[in-house]
C-alpha cells in the first residue's frame, strides 16, 4: 500500500505553511484558517508521522508544533531537482528511485549548508505566503511550489549559482539529460 505524502495535500500544505509563518499551536493555525482545531490537528498527524512536524514543548493544555527542517528538505529535494528528469522520461519505477539516490549522493545536497539556508528562506519567504494567499482559490500544494522552486532554479541560473554554488553538478546533469532527449528527438544532420 503506497505511504500517504502530507506535502501533496492541500490543507496539510497550508498547516505547514502556517507554522512556517510562527504559529505553532492547533488553535492559531485553526483560528488563521478558518477551521476546528480538530480539523488541524488531523493534519498535524499526517505531517508528524511523515517526520516532517515534531511536538515541541507543552504549556498546560496548549501542545506547541515545529518543523523538522532536514526531513523536509529530504523529502522536498527529489521534487526540487524533478525537472532534470524530464528529459528522460524513460526511467520509470524502480529505476527512476535508484536514479534520485545516485544523483542525490553524487551531489550531496543534502548535507549543504548552502542550499539547506536558501531551502529555509525560500520556504518561509515565498511558498508559505502562497499557499495561505492562494489557499481559498488556486489549492497549490507543498510538492506544486517544490517544483516551481525547480523550475526556477533552472532559469535563474546565474542567481542561484551565486546563492548556492554547489548547483553546478545539477546544472551539469540538467544540461546533460537535456542534450540526451534532443539527440532522440532531433537527430543531428551527418
Amino acid at each position: 500500500m503506497p505511504r500517504f505524502d502530507p506535502l501533496k495535500s492541500v490543507s496539510a500544505s497550508v498547516v505547514l505553511s502556517y507554522l512556517m509563518q510562527g504559529y505553532d499551536t492547533p488553535s492559531a493555525i485553526a483560528k488563521q484558517m478558518h477551521k476546528t482545531s480538530e480539523n488541524v490537528i488531523e493534519h498535524l498527524r499526517k505531517l508528524i508521522w511523515a517526520d516532517i512536524v515534531a511536538k515541541s514543548k507543552k504549556e498546560g493544555k496548549i501542545q506547541h508544533y515545529i518543523i523538522n527542517w532536514e526531513i523536509l528538505f529530504k523529502n522536498a529535494l527529489p521534487t526540487i531537482l524533478s525537472p532534470i528528469t524530464e528529459f528522460s522520461s524513460a526511467q520509470k519505477g524502480k529505476e527512476q528511485k535508484s536514479f534520485w539516490i545516485n544523483w542525490t549522493r553524487l551531489l550531496d545536497l543534502n548535507s549543504d549548508p548552502t542550499f539547506f539556508v536558501q531551502f529555509k528562506i525560500y520556504c518561509i519567504n515565498h511558498v508559505s505566503n502562497e499557499l495561505i494567499l492562494n489557499y481559498t482559490t488556486q489549492q497549490r500544494t507543498f510538492k506544486d511550489e517544490m517544483i516551481h522552486y525547480g523550475y526556477w532554479l533552472i532559469l535563474n541560473k546565474d542567481r542561484a549559482l551565486k546563492a548556492i554554488p554547489s548547483l553546478k553538478q545539477f546544472y551539469d546533469i540538467y544540461e546533460f539529460q537535456r542534450s540526451k532527449c534532443i539527440k532522440k528527438i532531433i537527430p543531428f544532420p551527418r
